[in-house]
């Protein structure tokens, strides 16, 4: 048998064992560590989210940017009319390709030289020596 943990007291009043206060100090200090610890890292960790961040706006700024490039290049060659067709070709040229629900219109300088409407391809007046069509 062994007697171990002895507290003596002064009085006629038992009491409940409690820690040693510098037991409680010590664990007060490793949980202020703790705390210093987890608030640094935290920090670190905000300060890469914040980098990651950065460099998604600027990444995305940049798309915005060449997108904004490309829908002007395209602005060149693709218009769409009051009567909701599409043009094709580009802006100064005269040769262009029209669409739209009903036809399909190959154009020179705004007159209209051929084109197809449901199964039909129609060539109202052609000048040319030779026309292929296919291979």
């Amino acid at each position: 048998m062994s007697v171990g943990s002895w507290k003596l007291e002064k009085g006629t009043k038992a009491t409940d064992w409690t820690p040693a206060p510098e037991d409680v100090d010590a664990n007060v200090e490793d949980i202020n560590a703790s705390l210093v610890a987890t608030e640094k890292s935290l920090t670190e960790d905000i300060q890469k989210t914040n980098d990651d961040l950065g460099g998604v706006t600027d990444a995305i700024e940049q798309l915005n940017t060449t997108v904004q490039q490309d829908r002007a290049n395209m602005g060149n060659w693709l218009t769409f009319t009051e009567s909701e067709a599409l043009t094709i070709g580009k802006a100064n040229s005269k040769f262009k390709i029209t669409m739209n629900e009903k036809e399909q219109a190959f154009m020179y300088d705004d007159k209209k030289l051929a084109y197809t409407s449901g199964d039909s391809f129609v060539a109202p007046r052609m000048d040319a020596d030779e026309l292929h069509i296919g291979n």
